[in-house]
């Protein structure tokens, strides 16, 4: 996650592409990763250790929400239930397709007169961020110009 490749290969895809929601060019540097663990408290990334390198850190917990338990063998049935409802709930500037699962998923829970609290499963997920330079943090706050990669 934090090899010169990576970094490299990121920078080539986004460098000089405009924000679609700021309008700002982006520079294509990479300075943060970030993850969560597939369900409850990490076997995985607590243990990465890197020699000289940077470390995940745990950046907290999920609320515990999400689609996978809701619906998943007929999405498709779901978006064409609820396309038109959700048409006008997205920024034009965001593209012309489906905002999200999350909004298909809340629309037709609304429509079909469910409450919106079944997207709760309380399988709390665990948050990691991987700081890619020593001054990665100053950089996203716009105290540094350089990200000073590790």
């Amino acid at each position: 996650m934090n090899s010169p490749r990576i970094r490299r290969d990121f920078a080539r895809k986004y460098k000089g592409k405009r924000s679609p929601i700021s309008g700002r060019i982006f520079d294509g540097k990479l300075a943060f990763i970030t993850t969560a663990s597939a369900f409850g408290k990490s076997s995985v990334y607590d243990r990465i250790k890197i020699s000289r390198g940077p470390e995940m850190i745990h950046a907290g917990w999920s609320s515990g929400s999400g689609e996978f338990h809701l619906f998943s063998d007929f999405y498709n049935e779901l978006t064409s239930l609820v396309r038109e409802y959700i048409k006008g709930q997205k920024n034009p500037l965001w593209g012309s397709g489906v905002r999200n699962r999350r909004v298909v998923i809340c629309a037709a829970l609304d429509k079909l007169n469910l409450p919106r609290e079944l997207i709760y499963h309380n399988i709390k997920r665990e948050l990691f961020a991987m700081p890619l330079g020593h001054r990665s943090f100053e950089f996203l706050r716009g105290e540094s110009k350089s990200i000073g990669y590790l």
